[in-house]
This record gives C-alpha cells, sequence and structure tokens, in this order.
C-alpha cells in the first residue's frame, strides 16, 4: 500500500513538471519579441532544467534489472501522462 501511495505521489510530481514545462513554452512562445537575449536564455534554461527532471525521475521508474545470467537492463515506456 505504501509503495502505492508513494507512485501516486510521483506521478503528482510528474505531472505538474509537465505541466509546469507546458506553461514556460507557451510563455516564451506568446511574446517573443518582448524579450531580450538574457531572458530568452534564461526561460530555455529553465525549460531545459525542467525537461531533464522529469526524464530522470521517469528513467528511474522505468529502468528495470532482469535478475538472469547477462544482467540486462531495460527500459520501458512511460506509465505518466497528462491527464485531461
Amino acid at each position: 500500500m505504501a509503495v502505492a501511495h508513494e507512485l501516486y505521489l510521483i506521478e503528482r510530481v510528474i505531472i505538474a513538471l509537465k505541466k509546469e514545462l507546458n506553461s514556460l513554452a507557451h510563455s516564451a512562445l506568446s511574446q517573443p519579441a518582448s524579450r531580450d537575449a538574457y531572458e530568452y536564455g534564461r526561460m530555455v534554461g529553465n525549460y531545459a532544467g525542467l525537461k531533464h527532471a522529469v526524464e530522470t525521475i521517469e528513467a528511474a521508474l522505468t529502468t528495470e534489472s532482469e535478475d538472469n545470467d547477462h544482467g540486462i537492463i531495460r527500459r520501458g515506456e512511460s506509465q505518466f501522462v497528462i491527464r485531461n
């Protein structure tokens, strides 16, 4: 039961991060001419950081180690999507 609760909390964090990514992208593209190069670079850096955080969390959750003779590591599809 605790594992299911932890996964639910992690899913909520990932969804919140993805929503923030969408918000940053929308904000950056809504008025690109009103931003200087520094502000544009800052927004790009924020977007890249959030995206890296989401990818790192998803990779940690989806990496499976099979206990076989070869020690294969495989990655599955992410189970976390933004639900409307």
